[in-house]
């Protein structure tokens, strides 16, 4: 059905009770008066007794057959008493006398658009106002039907019509904007509606579709206000109740939104509408505490480019101890708090030994504006306490590295909904292997991204950055030789080096289920670094150069309600050094997923791989269990 069952609207008002008598008397006198037989119908019409209407006017067809009067006042009292078949005849038996006769083209338009029929509706209307170009109704009509059966350009350039006839038209305003809401033009739409509601203050539809074009543009102050004005007018409108409930969870008013669901469930009880946002909020809880631990271990091949010629097979095990609070402080922003352990250790080789550096963390997102998020975070690296240990080409024990302020900053900016920007510089430490602990190794990178969605559902990303790596301070052997003495000098310096790389990759979602969902894509990475050509080695994989491309490929999805699971896996080749051999590479993770109260959920996952972790050319593997509590 394109509309509600019509509503009886009537050409003449109830006579009074002596003319009607009057006829009755009349036509039981003469039963042959067609003037008093139509006054009898109206009256039956006026009283809703469209049956009785129906077989008087039916006599006076009897009476005189061509009666164009009768034959359309016939055709509205059946379509009037929901005989739509025999209306749509009544009223083509009049056009097939007059086929362009216009009350009796309207009233069939009618009927066709109430049986559910709208493109036959459209297609008089649209007849209609071919033939009375400057009828600004007829205009009218046949967009509004264009838009119920989705032709939105067409009904936009009619609009635009009728717009031009009389810019007043609300009616025809109020739709345009409408239409443009449907096709993303919020800015447009609101401007609309504001027209609409400037000549209807209050009008319904005009705060709803105000409102709804504030939500989109991230205008919530804006929105909340019209469509607290709708309900109040409005209290029981489940639409603007659960439209100010979904501006409430934007704005951070979860408990707000929570009691506007409430409203909203007692007017329509089991929406799934409703069952969806309440499971939003209830997984965007405003504070949650995330619990990680882990354990990998990877063992590097030895003699690889990337490492010292001479380093031995490097054994590489680490733990991972963290927990993160996500809360909710300012508006407009997400803020986190971070600890972690990293303990990692080595039974041999260059980066042989034994850490436990330790990070401390804050981060916060704001979404500025439309379209701009800006993130930020600062905190500090506690590497260890300085204890004189040995480090590459030291003279002698040295103090180790103890502490370091670590942070970064960055930034979104969406120039649609297709496509975005990213640019991130961060000052951030690499606590990879003992040795990297040790050396208290940082990187400054600056990189800068490019997202764009061009269908929903897939998505092609870019990055590029430039990276150097610092050690801290140290003693250290120099190369230059002591002319009186004809010792080495010693000099107090930083190793450093410096790199550049980036990453193409594309995902596409194939299945979107809740129980099974199902990503493809493939992804590239290279990087760069002039570290191995000056011998400098900070304790991990540091290439002169590195390829890696994968194809990739994801499932996800719930087994129950408590129960889910996540198996993602990559497979490809990897080149370490331009004119070496390509060899393989693949990255394996499955894990399970947990509910175990709407409250309390987690992960439990392994991950096996072979490419470019912290030792190159690896055979890596790793466990981890995640734990997220919502408060």
């Amino acid at each position: 059905m394109c509309l509600a069952a019509p509503r009886a609207i009537f050409a003449q008002s109830a006579a009074q009770p002596g003319p009607v008598a009057g006829n009755e008397q009349g036509l039981q006198a003469k039963p042959a008066d067609e003037d008093a037989l139509e006054a009898v119908a109206r009256v039956e019409a006026a009283r809703k007794n469209f049956a009785q209407a129906i077989a008087v006017y039916r006599q006076v067809l009897a009476l005189q057959p061509e009666d164009r009067g009768a034959k359309i006042q016939l055709a509205r009292l059946l379509s009037w008493n929901h005989q739509y078949v025999e209306s749509i005849r009544a009223y083509q038996s009049v056009l097939a006398k007059a086929p362009a006769d216009p009350e009796a083209m309207e009233g069939l338009a009618a009927v066709e658009e109430w049986s559910g029929n709208c493109v036959e509706a459209e297609a008089i209307y649209s007849q209609l106002a071919s033939a009375h170009p400057e009828n600004a109704g007829y205009i009218y009509q046949a967009a509004r039907l264009e838009a119920a059966i989705r032709q939105y350009p067409a009904a936009r350039d009619r609009l635009a019509m009728v717009l031009a006839l009389d810019p007043k038209q609300l009616d025809a305003r109020l739709l345009l904007a409408q239409l443009e809401i449907r096709q993303g033009q919020y800015a447009s739409a609101l401007r609309q509606f504001e027209r609409v509601l400037a000549g209807r203050p209050g009008d319904p539809a005009a705060l709803m579709g105000a409102a709804q074009s504030r939500y989109y543009m991230d205008d919530l102050g804006g929105a909340y206000g019209e469509a607290s004005q709708l309900v109040q007018k409005q209290p029981e409108n489940f639409d603007a109740i659960y439209l100010l409930a979904s501006i409430e969870r934007a704005r951070g008013r979860r408990h707000r939104a929570r009691l506007l669901l409430n409203r909203a469930n007692a007017l329509s009880q089991h929406n799934p509408e409703i069952a969806s946002l309440r499971e939003n909020l209830a997984n965007e809880s405003s504070t949650v505490l995330h619990l990680t631990t882990g354990y990998s271990r990877e063992i590097g091949i030895p003699g690889q480019p990337g490492f010292s010629p001479d380093a031995t097979a490097e054994d590489l095990r680490s733990f991972a101890f963290g927990s993160k609070l996500d809360f909710v402080a300012l508006p407009r922003s997400t803020s986190s708090f971070e600890a972690d352990a990293l303990p990692t250790e080595s039974p041999s080789g260059i980066i042989g030994g034994a850490a436990a550096p330790t990070e401390f963390f804050y981060r916060q997102t704001t979404h500025v504006w439309k379209g701009l998020t800006l993130r930020g975070g600062f905190g500090m690296e506690h590497f260890g306490s300085g204890v004189p240990v040995t480090l590459p080409g030291s003279a002698g024990l040295q103090p180790g590295a103890t502490l370091a302020p670590i942070g970064f900053l960055g930034g979104t900016y969406a120039l649609n909904s297709t496509l975005s920007f990213d640019l991130t510089r961060s000052h951030l430490a690499l606590p990879y292997t003992p040795l990297a602990v040790r050396l208290g190794v940082l990187s400054t990178r600056t990189e800068g991204g490019i997202d764009w969605t061009p269908i929903p559902r897939t998505d092609f990303h870019l990055t590029y950055y430039e990276d150097h790596l610092t050690s801290e301070r140290y003693g250290q052997v120099s190369s230059v030789v002591n002319s009186t003495t004809g010792q080495p000098l010693i000099v107090d310096a930083r190793d450093q080096e410096s790199g550049s790389g980036g990453t193409l990759s594309f995902n596409g979602r194939v299945i979107d289920g809740e129980r099974m969902a199902l990503d493809v894509g493939a992804s590239a990475f290279l990087e760069g670094y002039n570290g191995p050509r000056r011998n400098v080695d900070l304790g991990f994989f540091t290439p002169g150069f590195y390829q890696r491309e994968l194809l990739n490929g994801r499932l996800s999805g719930w087994f129950s309600k408590r129960m889910g699971y996540d198996l993602a896996a990559g497979f490809g080749v990897q080149q370490v050094g331009q004119r070496q051999a390509l060899t393989r590479a693949s990255v394996a993770s499955p894990a399970l997923k947990f509910k175990l109260t709407p409250y309390l959920s987690g992960s439990l996952g392994y991950t096996y791989y072979d490419s470019n972790e912290a030792l190159g050319i690896v055979r890596g593997n790793g466990v981890r269990l995640g734990i997220d509590w919502k408060f």
